[in-house]
């Protein structure tokens, strides 16, 4: 369960492409902001988890979490509302831009 004041959730699969610069927007969030990024990562196979990983590993504000099977777009965002605890709580799409 990750708990912020704050959560932005990032559910994707495959989207490499777009991932690393979604994720550089909300890399830009000042640091004093306090919210959390979880990213959703529902079995990639694009190099999408590694990009995830890499982001998670450089800014603890980051939780990059793989599912061990592909639970569907559906069940990808809905794990990430779930098992996220804030008084504040979005989605972003793996390939927006904010």
């Amino acid at each position: 369960m990750l708990k912020a004041k704050a959560i932005v959730s990032v559910p994707f699969y495959n989207e490499a492409q777009f991932l690393e610069e979604t994720l550089e927007c909300l890399k830009a969030v000042p640091a004093d902001v306090p919210v959390k990024f979880f990213l959703c990562d529902n079995q990639s196979t694009d190099g999408s988890s590694e990009i995830a990983a890499r982001f998670a590993k450089q800014d603890n504000r980051f939780t990059h979490h793989i599912h061990p099977e592909n639970i569907g777009a559906t069940g990808n965002f809905k794990f990430a509302f779930d098992n996220s605890e804030s008084d504040y709580f979005m989605w972003l799409g793996a390939h927006d831009i904010i």
